[in-house]
């Protein structure tokens, strides 16, 4: 039998290489499930079905009206903060006197999916932001080796080892 002493670190007690190690190895950690899903559900909240996003070369916001855009711009007048990009779009296309209607529909939809990638694209970068990775490692209290590994795994065979004796 071999026994083996391994010393577990917390995130703010790792040298400066070694947290930037665990800070990379966490990255996509907060991306990694259906992060977008409040973003979608105030979408419905509107009356706007989000129906796919791309944040990469693509960079679009698919959807489609709920019920239509007039009650989207309402709900969104309602709901929304003034300083909101999707207040001031709603605000604007509300505002708008139109001969055709569909076509105003289809403008107002273009222009508030624009916002909604933008939301979106908000999101994303701070969920993988530092500063979001280490909230969620400090949440979770994870822990490394010295050399910035996560050791979660290391930690939970040693308690079941324990607990089996």
């Amino acid at each position: 039998m071999k026994t083996i002493q391994i010393q577990l670190i917390e995130l703010d007690e790792l040298e400066e290489k070694a947290r930037e190690r665990a800070l990379r190895e966490y990255a996509y950690f907060n991306v990694e499930d259906d992060w977008w899903r409040d973003i979608y559900e105030d979408g419905k909240m509107v009356k706007l079905k989000l129906t796919g996003f791309d944040l990469d070369r693509g960079a679009y916001c698919n959807g489609e009206w709920i019920a239509d855009a007039r009650t989207t711009a309402s709900l969104i007048l309602e709901n929304h903060g003034e300083k909101t990009d999707t207040y001031l779009t709603a605000k604007a296309f509300a505002g708008q006197k139109v001969s055709d209607e569909e076509e105003w529909a289809d403008s107002f939809l273009s222009a508030i999916l624009k916002d909604y990638l933008a939301m979106l694209q908000y999101e994303y970068d701070y969920l993988t932001s530092d500063k979001a990775v280490v909230e969620t490692i400090e949440a979770n209290e994870y822990l490394f080796t010295a050399d910035g590994l996560k050791a979660n795994r290391i930690e939970k065979l040693a308690i079941d080892k324990i607990n089996t004796h």
